[in-house]
């Protein structure tokens, strides 16, 4: 499977907005709860997928779902240290993939 560019989808502030007015009605328990019940469902396509009764739409749909509420709680508990752990992670991934080329050779 081909890994697209994604330079072009970018979340706009409206979306953003809209999570920020969803934290103050619903709160940090049903943001948490919505992220459970959405990876479940991610997890359950996965396993069809896995089981040869794939359906790409689904997969698809639950992706986008999940990554709505994984958004949603990157923002609920500080966006900008998310990001930055994740930097860290890719950085240290990075570091790995470089060992593993130069102990391959």
């Amino acid at each position: 499977m081909k890994i697209n560019d994604c330079n072009s989808y970018r979340v706009d502030h409206n979306f953003i907005n809209r999570i920020k007015e969803l934290h103050e009605i619903y709160g940090e328990s049903y943001q948490e709860i919505m992220a459970i019940e959405e990876m479940a469902e991610l997890t359950k396509a996965l396993i069809k997928k896995l089981r040869k009764k794939e359906n790409i739409n689904d997969i698809i749909e639950e992706v986008a779902d999940s990554l709505i509420c994984i958004i949603s709680l990157a923002h609920l508990y500080g966006y900008e240290k998310v990001m930055s752990i994740i930097n860290q992670k890719w950085q240290r991934q990075s570091e790995r993939d470089s060992l593993e080329k130069y102990a391959n050779k």
